[in-house]
């Protein structure tokens, strides 16, 4: 995913730049295969694997995976609609399992859980399906939650049609602060952040 998800919209840039390359159709097939192979990946329930054949469910992969085929369908490629909404359940049940009670921004487990929810919020509305319960929850936990998790509560809100309480986020926002690298779960670090 990470190498075809740049080239969704590489293609119009070098037609622009280069109007007689065949850029286009050589990135497109290259998007196309991992369309292909992020499918490959997917479970029964929506969700998906970190590899193709492989049984279980990857939280982290499987917000990644959505919004990856997501943007795909956006930007034209042939993604099928049914894997898409299987994807997008998977996200809104994920929105309704049970909530971590300890409202805590030094509780790991509750920001990884509170981040992981704006994600899957940011990644439904982006694709028509906001659910605006959740972003007013995790509007009202703005000022606890990491950086990243912000960035998408803000994000879902403007997508969802609320550019006010959105605005309201990102004027909490701040710029992001050091912090080290996270090898597990949503692969949190301050490159991420910046980006």
């Amino acid at each position: 995913m990470s190498g075809a998800f740049p080239l969704l919209y590489a293609a119009d840039l070098a037609n622009r730049m280069l109007p007689q390359s065949s850029a286009r159709d050589d990135l497109a097939d290259f998007v196309q295969a991992g369309v292909l192979r992020v499918l490959s990946m997917q479970q029964g329930d929506g969700s998906f694997a970190l590899w193709p054949r492989e049984r279980g469910t990857d939280a982290g992969a499987s917000l990644y995976a959505a919004h990856f085929l997501v943007e795909a369908r956006k930007a034209a490629y042939a993604v099928p609609a049914d894997r898409v909404d299987a994807a997008l359940d998977w996200l809104r049940a994920r929105l309704d399992r049970p909530v971590i009670t300890d409202a805590d921004p030094s509780n790991e487990v509750w920001s990884d859980d509170q981040q992981e929810r704006a994600y899957a919020c940011f990644v439904l509305a982006l694709a028509g399906r906001p659910d605006h319960g959740w972003n007013a929850r995790l509007r009202e936990q703005a000022a606890r939650l990491r950086y990243a998790a912000r960035v998408h509560v803000a994000s879902a809100l403007l997508l969802s049609g609320e550019p006010r309480q959105a605005a309201e986020v990102l004027g909490q926002l701040g710029l992001p602060v050091a912090r080290p690298r996270d090898i597990g779960g949503l692969l949190n670090s301050e490159v991420r952040d910046a980006a």
